[in-house]
């Protein structure tokens, strides 16, 4: 187990000095051509938090749940309220059957009702969350090419290491940048960019999900 945990690191570490080899290499490249290789960071998970378009779809996602909850507690009511009539008859009444499939009947309704809805607000998620992060690389893109960066990495901000030792593991293992200047960091530069996007266009429903 000892030597399996050193040697994913190993290959952690391996893989960092490649990548910095290589950012070296084309740095060097850079210089002999009469230029360097400009690098730059960019926090995603700060522009998913602070872009105004999630904060928006995180209320729409709000808001639907709270429509959710309250047909199903119109639901339940309906369902109890069928429940105490069905417990109240004889079984003899010839009612009495019918009653219990209307139970079962709504039972099954809400089943599929509040499956159709997860899987739909699932999709909904799914096909935001892939816009706001083509979107977010457009702009990144475009800030990169307008201040002259050649590269642009992935930064994670340094979190601090817990005590479990595979939480610890897991930990080192996901950094993907040690170290960067703040003064490379555009996540600033692309969130302003995103938000002013976002604000310039007509403002409708994100959700579409019927009722």
């Amino acid at each position: 187990m000892k030597r399996a945990w050193w040697t994913a690191l190993s290959v952690g570490l391996v893989a960092s000095v490649v990548v910095l080899a290589t950012a070296s290499g084309l740095q060097a490249q850079s210089r002999g051509q009469g230029g360097t290789c400009n690098v730059a960071c960019l926090d995603v998970v700060e522009v998913f938090a602070e872009y105004e378009r999630q904060k928006d779809l995180t209320e729409e996602m709000r808001t639907l749940e709270t429509d959710t909850q309250a047909e199903m507690d119109r639901r339940r009511a309906q369902l109890d309220s069928l429940q105490a009539t069905v417990d109240a008859m004889s079984d003899n009444d010839p009612q009495k059957v019918k009653r219990m499939r209307e139970q079962l009947q709504l039972q099954l309704d809400t089943k599929n009702w509040l499956d159709l809805r997860q899987a739909e607000l699932a999709r909904e998620v799914g096909l935001w969350t892939r816009r706001m992060y083509t979107e977010m690389l457009a702009v990144t893109e475009e800030i990169a090419l307008r201040d002259g960066y050649d590269l642009v990495m992935y930064l994670t901000p340094p979190q601090e290491l817990g005590y479990d030792p595979d939480a610890v593991k897991e930990q080192i293992r996901a950094r993907q940048v040690i170290y960067a200047n703040p003064r490379i960091d555009i996540t600033q530069a692309v969130l302003d960019k995103l938000n002013a996007n976002y604000r310039a266009q007509p403002k409708t429903q994100m959700l579409q999900i019927g009722p």
